[in-house]
């Protein structure tokens, strides 16, 4: 499985190359993020931040005038910069393996990904159930997040459909089955958060779900 940064990590990494953020409006965006994942931007209070930060209140709403508006300075970078980049620094290194069948292409990617969100969940959380109630943020998430992925996984999945290694769908197709199955995975986590979940049996249940919808089996295109 390949080992890379968290969300929490990349949204540190990137606020603090952020030249226009003063010190303290950084730790103020980065104590939000991790309480708003920790307690629910809901139950997140001003002060709670403040503390957490190690700033007065006032330097909270110095920059930021409401609660909303924090949470959008959260989301937006993420949605737009942190995203691509966990999206880039994954694709960029799984898909420099040559696969020699679907089951292998399957397992890598899938076992990944289910840790990838199991582990950033949380921030998941957030990002979803805001991005439902907030058409902007939705409309990023998909266009944003959606070029990134598919620049880098359609071509994979032509090439292996030259080998005749995958089902001869559309792309776009076969991205969203991938994406759909991952999202119901994310919805369980939210559902149940206190579920007991055994990631490898989760793995090998969605694996062979996928590998059974998109194994090459002669004229399977979509018409």
């Amino acid at each position: 499985m390949i080992k890379e940064a968290d969300l929490n990590d990349l949204f540190g990494q990137m606020i603090h190359k952020m030249a226009d953020l003063p010190p303290k409006q950084q730790r103020i965006l980065a104590a939000s993020l991790n309480l708003f994942a920790e307690k629910g931007f809901d139950k997140t209070t001003t002060e709670d931040i403040a503390n957490a930060a190690q700033v007065a209140q006032g330097t909270v709403y110095r920059r930021f005038k409401t609660k909303d508006d924090l949470l959008a300075a959260v989301l937006t970078p993420i949605l737009k910069d942190v995203f691509p980049q966990a999206i880039s620094q994954f694709t960029g290194q799984a898909f420099e393996t040559k696969y020699t069948n679907l089951h292998d292409f399957l397992t890598a990617i899938v076992t990944d990904r289910i840790h990838f969100i199991y582990e950033n969940r949380q921030v998941l959380k957030i990002v979803w159930s805001q991005a439902l109630t907030n058409s902007e943020m939705l409309v990023i998430l998909r266009d944003r997040i959606g070029q990134a992925i598919s620049e880098i996984v359609f071509p994979q999945i032509k090439k292996m459909q030259k080998q005749n290694l995958i089902i001869g769908w559309p792309a776009d197709k076969i991205l969203t089955f991938l994406a759909g199955t991952m999202f119901t995975f994310l919805t369980k986590l939210i559902i149940m958060p206190g579920h007991q979940i055994d990631l490898d049996s989760e793995s090998d249940f969605m694996i062979r779900f996928l590998e059974e919808g998109l194994a090459a089996n002669g004229d399977n295109h979509l018409v």
